[in-house]
């Protein structure tokens, strides 16, 4: 009976990986096509502002003001420099190999799993698998962050118990050292 039970949490695990992957992908390639076509919009308000130039030249008039158009195009680069941020950060991330979510790369350990990325052995367990030394030294700037954080983002975020990093509330387990965090 194990044996098919480890089959089958491989199995889950690396439909998890590939359709986190595949949902990462095409993300990324909408918020691509999306780009482009914003782009594209602004080459027709660029266009615009050529075309009333043109007009107003030829029936011997001053050109009009183009500020809506200009507030447009201004809004458009707005929202072409969020796309390639979430683009960016799509790029900062991995996938967890033990329960396939996406999960930050400077993750130690999956912050929904409790799993080592990388490690042979993915599950945690109550024996200690991060260096005294690391914890101490992290526990050490734990409360320096932890003090740095503003009034909202506190509200985001908690102190782990066994390293005292802040993490987020929605974690389940500490992506610093894996231990697991009471809701």
């Amino acid at each position: 009976m194990g044996f098919f039970e480890d089959a089958s949490k491989k199995i889950e695990t690396a439909f998890n990986t590939t359709s986190s992957k595949a949902k990462d992908y095409t993300e990324k390639r909408k918020l691509e096509n999306n780009i482009r076509s914003i782009e594209n919009s602004k080459k027709s308000y660029f266009a615009k502002i050529g075309e009333m130039i043109y007009q107003a030249n030829e029936a011997g008039e001053e050109a009009p003001g183009f500020e809506d158009i200009l507030d447009i195009i201004r809004d458009l680069d707005h929202q072409i420099e969020e796309k390639k941020e979430r683009i960016e950060a799509l790029n900062d991330q991995f996938v967890c190999p033990t329960c396939g979510r996406t999960i930050p790369n400077t993750s130690k350990f999956c912050p929904y799993c409790g799993a080592i990325p990388g490690a042979e052995q993915n599950v945690k367990t109550d024996e200690s698998v991060v260096d005294a030394d690391y914890v101490e030294a992290e526990t050490k700037g734990a409360a320096d962050n932890a003090q740095e954080a503003g009034a909202a983002e506190a509200e985001k975020m908690k102190l782990c118990p066994s390293c005292g990093h802040t993490t987020d509330v929605s974690n389940l387990f500490c992506p610093h050292c894996g231990e697991k965090i009471s809701e």
